[in-house]
């Protein structure tokens, strides 16, 4: 997906149309085929189910791996913080949040958090993460990929998608 990894960095703004719309087109452009299968891993595992949401008739199976909720939603209560959807603000955010992610001492912490076996959790991998958020790509990415999350269009929620 466009922003992330080591893939292409554009200055777009990043979100669920964005990725849906890029998943559509390889389906529709190059897989060429009836059914497809879909696997996806954090935010990608989400963006896989909205499409499946949106192609039912198209898609014979999903692979979800440690997938994200859904984008555009930081605020669990479900209202509207309507001053966080200031441009501004969004965009400062968006750079704080993305500097502090890309700290190793803080990706270390929330990998611990979510890796059953931390010794797993090691400079290496650290690293590996950590590479495409030192390119100069990213110095533009990464901020505009946080500040989507406040600027963005919530997505629709797991519960919907299953149905």
């Amino acid at each position: 997906l466009l922003g992330s990894g080591r893939g292409k960095k554009p200055r777009v703004l990043y979100g669920e149309p964005l990725w849906s719309w890029q998943i559509r087109e390889l389906i529709d452009t190059v897989v060429k085929r009836d059914k497809v299968f879909l696997a996806g891993n954090s935010v990608g595992g989400y963006i896989c189910m909205s499409v499946a949401a949106q192609l039912q008739d198209r898609i014979a199976g999903l692979c979800l791996i440690n997938a994200a909720g859904r984008f555009g939603a930081l605020n669990p209560l479900g209202f509207d913080v309507f001053f966080l959807q200031w441009a501004p603000l969004a965009e400062a955010l968006g750079r704080f949040l993305f500097e502090r992610a890309r700290q190793p001492a803080q990706l270390r912490a929330t990998l611990e958090q979510v890796y059953a076996d931390k010794s797993k959790v090691d400079d290496e991998l650290v690293g590996w993460i950590l590479d495409p958020a030192r390119t100069p790509e990213a110095e533009f990415c990464g901020p505009t990929l946080f500040a989507s999350l406040f600027l963005s269009q919530a997505g629709m929620a797991w519960e919907d998608l299953l149905t």
